[in-house]
């Protein structure tokens, strides 16, 4: 049986672009989460959302609006402890992490089934529809148009914050923004990976590149190129196999990670 099979049955195409929209959102934005050090963060996203995805379920909202809610509140309330409360960045997001994810537990006990929430935890990428589709092609031009319009401004606060604040770029406001773009991207894969996994696309195809690379425009290319060949490869191999495509995808990454690795320690 030929592989590429997979892909004339309309499921595994939307399947397919949906894993390349979502996967290049959480890549483009990890690049600069890597740079910056702030590799928690998504982690700590991709288990804040759990509440408000939930809180959207009971009021019968589109579950992407509930876990936008939430993936803001995360943000915002790291931005808050970090820069009104003098707290550390890692302190913050245990604080945040902890509490919203506690209250999440809460409210799924008080839910006749956890079966409902399946999906959020592991994906369900081949039960996107076309509607998905497009709105996670919306999210995606949001992001990229962000991204494009304060490129400068974010690559070098990433690389030198001193500086960035002596000439007045604002380094604490692109410091909300980035997290308000991490909750964007984090909350677009739900239908893909699912919560567990959400943070593998976000920080694995940035650190793979960032073994590879020092320039941020190629560091950006390969985040989105690693993240496009895991989504191919994954889809292929669960479709071939049986097995769980979100896991699959993530594995793949992985695996990119540990080449990238293997070539650095090479290279000495």
């Amino acid at each position: 049986m030929n592989p590429l099979d997979a892909f004339d049955h309309g499921f595994m195409q939307r399947a397919l672009w949906a894993s390349l929209l979502a996967g290049a959102n959480c890549a483009l934005v990890g690049a600069y989460i890597v740079l910056r050090r702030m590799a928690f963060i998504g982690g700590a996203l991709s288990h804040t959302l759990l509440p408000g995805v939930i809180l959207a379920y009971w009021l019968h909202w589109p579950l992407f609006w509930g876990g936008l809610l939430a993936g803001l509140a995360t943000a915002g309330g790291v931005g808050a402890l970090v820069q009104r409360h003098k707290v550390y960045e890692d302190t913050a997001i245990g604080i945040v992490l902890s509490s919203l994810f506690a209250l999440g537990i809460l409210m799924v006990s008080c839910t006749q089934s956890f079966k409902n929430f399946e999906s959020l935890l592991i994906g369900n990428v081949l039960g996107v529809s076309s509607a998905d589709l497009i709105f996670t092609l919306k999210i995606s031009c949001v992001l990229l148009l962000t991204l494009f319009l304060f490129h400068k401004e974010l690559e070098l606060s990433s690389f030198d914050a001193e500086y960035a604040t002596f000439i007045g770029t604002r380094p604490k406001a692109l410091n909300y923004l980035l997290l308000c773009l991490v909750a964007l991207s984090v909350v677009s894969s739900l239908s893909v990976t699912g919560t567990l996994l959400a943070n593998a696309f976000l920080i694995i195809p940035a650190a793979t590149a960032r073994l590879l690379s020092d320039r941020l425009c190629v560091i950006l290319a390969l985040c989105v190129l690693f993240s496009s060949l895991s989504s191919f490869i994954g889809l292929v191999l669960s479709y071939t196999y049986n097995v769980s495509c979100g896991a699959a995808i993530v594995l793949v990454c992985s695996g990119f990670f540990m080449l990238a690795k293997l070539w650095s320690w090479s290279k000495g």
